[in-house]
């Protein structure tokens, strides 16, 4: 029987960032998938979506979808069956002793996306794909945001901090991350690996657009892992 898996990708990016997983495993989970634009408002758009369901569901985010899984998990802990987190943060900014992104970094391209979207989404992707394999995909994907909904994600990852509430999250988590990632730090994934009891913790020689370059053994260890 098929497992229900529900997908939340990262700033800018669609459904379309896990395309490779769900080519992959297809055969393992019923994937549905919620928007992380209708999820950067007030409340939490997934946590009612999935109550609303009735179904308990595995939640597998992608950077900004990472915080927003981790969040909903700690919400609603008798809904979700596990974590698959990649790219994973549970607080953008840096904090004390905590490294992060500086938070004048966001404001200032949240600013510009006004008069300059293409640019800012291009240097992003720059950043995060590093020549890697999956920027045309994503550029493709994020033209199609508006500036207010980019805005929204980027205030989002400014303000949001699940920290105080990992200790909470009793469900299996599977942490995946690269080590050559320029937008989250690979502290914050093993910040969470400390946090979450019975975590994995999954190293990749690859950046922050880890889901657009999964290889079938990464695939196969999310399709292996011991879900709830």
């Amino acid at each position: 029987m098929k497992k229900d898996m529900v997908l939340i990708s990262g700033w800018g990016a669609g459904r379309g960032a896990f395309k490779k997983i769900e080519e992959g495993l297809g055969k393992v989970f019923r994937f549905s998938y919620l928007p992380w634009e209708k999820c950067v408002g007030n409340g939490n758009y997934a946590a009612e979506s999935i109550k609303k369901s009735g179904q308990k569901v595995a939640i597998m985010g992608w950077s900004l979808g990472s915080l927003i899984a981790l969040k909903t998990a700690i919400e609603i802990p008798d809904m979700v069956s596990g974590l698959a987190l990649i790219s994973p943060t549970s607080r953008m900014i840096r904090d004390y002793n905590y490294e992060g992104a500086d938070p004048r970094e966001l404001r200032a391209m949240s600013a510009r996306l006004v008069k300059y979207k293409e640019a800012v989404l291009e240097s992003f992707a720059s950043k995060a794909f590093g020549g890697r394999p999956g920027i045309e995909a994503y550029l493709e994907e994020a033209a199609g945001f508006s500036t207010e909904e980019l805005a929204a994600g980027l205030g989002f990852l400014e303000k949001e901090d699940v920290r105080p509430g990992l200790a909470a999250i009793k469900t299996p988590a599977l942490i995946m991350y690269g080590s050559s990632d320029a937008i989250i730090p690979p502290g914050q994934p093993g910040f969470l690996g400390t946090r979450i009891k019975g975590s994995v913790l999954r190293e990749f020689d690859e950046g922050h657009g880890l889901p657009y370059a999964m290889d079938d053994g990464a695939i196969g260890e999310i399709g292996g892992f011991k879900w709830m």
